[in-house]
């Protein structure tokens, strides 16, 4: 990956919820080089055409499970073929800028946090970093406020507006070790 970090198609499952297309808004709004779309009736192949002709290098799909987001999804865009890739992100009572009292989203771009709190949850940050461009040590609009569970996957995320010293998105967030299942690449 470059500086800037990958470019990144962002979509939903088939059918999603209104929270799972929020959570897709606020993760086009923190990653520089992505873009959202609306899935429609799309198949994962025209979704996959679609990332080579625009020349992303990762499609996410955000799922749905009880009219809530539930499940991130990585796919590595290759020539041939799309991959699995790192393990699926588990989010769990995402509350967004809009029921955190934004009207919109604070100014577009990635999070930066303390070196401090890379040692708090490792693997996780390791994820945060690598597929949502987070950066460590630098004063960035937007920050990332980590609060370790006492369940070594599992940590609370909190984003925040620098400017205005108000959170705009919360979840918890756990790495599973589970596979990927073919129903979650549809």
């Amino acid at each position: 990956m470059d500086q800037q970090g990958p470019r990144v198609l962002i979509t939903t499952s088939n059918n999603p919820s209104e929270q799972a297309r929020r959570f897709a808004k606020v993760l086009n709004h923190i990653l520089p080089g992505s873009r959202l779309v609306n899935r429609g009736n799309q198949s994962i192949s025209a979704l996959h055409q679609r990332a080579l002709e625009e020349i992303y290098d990762y499609i996410y799909i955000i799922h749905s499970k009880h009219n809530r987001v539930d499940r991130l999804i990585v796919l590595k865009t290759y020539l041939d073929k799309l991959l699995p890739e790192g393990k699926i992100l588990k989010i769990n009572q995402f509350i967004d800028h809009k029921v955190l009292g934004f009207h919109k989203l604070p100014e577009k771009g990635p999070l930066s946090t303390s070196l401090e709190v890379r040692q708090l949850n490792p693997e996780l940050m390791d994820y945060l970093e690598t597929y949502f461009g987070v950066i460590y040590g630098e004063k960035l609009p937007l920050w990332l406020a980590v609060d370790p569970s006492e369940h070594r996957h599992t940590a609370y995320v909190v984003m925040i507006d620098a400017m205005t010293q108000k959170k705009f998105f919360y979840a918890e967030l756990q790495l599973l070790n589970e596979g990927y299942h073919e129903h979650y690449l549809n």
